[in-house]
């Protein structure tokens, strides 16, 4: 059925896909935003291989194509990023209420160091 899409067709279907792939508001499971992101990586070979007269359709589509994945990315980094600070301020002050305050140090200076290690093994 893929093969004898044309471009006007694909052009809708990354449309829908890429909305799917970044909508929030309905908090569409992670499971259709899996889908959705094989859906498009699968159209990428339709796209290369179509006949079209014009070639810039083509390379709209796959240039819209890696947009909509680099926003997810971003998306998905800004989400990780925010929930790693909230378990690490969760963690300080559950263990500031309970007053492991030699533990805390003890870890604060092992992640230092741990970093310090993976930071000198990339050389």
């Amino acid at each position: 059925v893929r093969k004898a899409l044309t471009p006007a067709q694909l052009s809708r279907v990354v449309r829908i896909f890429s909305r799917v792939l970044h909508d929030v508001s309905m908090n569409m499971p992670l499971s259709m935003q899996v889908t959705a992101v094989r859906l498009l990586l699968h159209l990428v070979e339709q796209i290369v291989t179509n006949k079209d007269p014009n070639p810039q359709v083509g390379r709209d589509l796959l240039v819209r194509i890696l947009n909509a994945i680099i926003q997810k990315f971003v998306t998905v980094e800004q989400r990780v990023d925010g929930l790693l600070e909230a378990v690490e301020k969760e963690s300080r002050e559950s263990r500031e209420n309970r007053g492991d305050t030699h533990l805390m140090e003890k870890q604060d200076t092992r992640v230092e160091v741990m970093s310090f290690n993976a930071f000198d093994s990339s050389y």
